[in-house]
């Protein structure tokens, strides 16, 4: 059964439902889509640009962390990174995710004590899910543009030549 066969069988017997074409060929969210919510992520936004309490982190997933992360933005005071990394030790987390979304947050911030997780974590990936926003990062610095570029020399032979194509023509770009 192919795509289009679906769609005609849902078309036959399921007319009106939907609006088949803005669902499967429109931009972004139809208007009917069902709102999603969720208290714990809503909580954990509601925090906005502060530090979260001990207590609370404490008990946070993996996904919390990283819509927390996700929402703060940069330039974070530098006293606030300190504070989060000092707390949480975020500069050392064992998740990939979240080490990405606090080294781009930090990096973009101008927290210099980030760059060697950064140039770290760059050694040991090659997805450009993680190497296209902490380069970036590292190359709209002007302190940090050089060693961008020549942690990019150091790992391009570890990279997939779409990534290394990719990152090379961002470092050539923000030179």
């Amino acid at each position: 059964m192919t795509g289009e066969d679906v769609v005609a069988f849902a078309r036959e017997r399921l007319p009106g439902a939907v609006d088949y074409d803005e669902w499967l060929y429109g931009t972004g969210l139809p208007a009917d889509a069902p709102a999603v919510a969720s208290p714990l992520l809503d909580a954990v936004s509601a925090i906005g640009q502060a530090p979260p309490e001990p207590g609370v982190a404490a008990t946070w997933s993996a996904d919390e962390w990283q819509v927390y992360l996700a929402r703060l933005q940069p330039p974070v005071p530098a006293g606030l990174l300190a504070e989060l990394d000092s707390r949480y030790h975020l500069t050392a987390s064992a998740n990939p995710e979240i080490l990405r979304l606090w080294l781009t947050l930090a990096l973009n911030s101008g927290y210099l004590a980030a760059v060697p997780a950064a140039v770290d974590l760059l050694g040991r990936v090659g997805r450009l899910k993680f190497l296209k926003p902490l380069y970036d990062a590292l190359a709209r610095n002007p302190e940090t543009l050089v060693l961008a570029q020549e942690c990019f020399e150091r790992n391009r032979g570890r990279y997939h030549p779409i990534a290394v194509t990719v990152i090379g023509a961002r470092l050539s770009q923000a030179a």
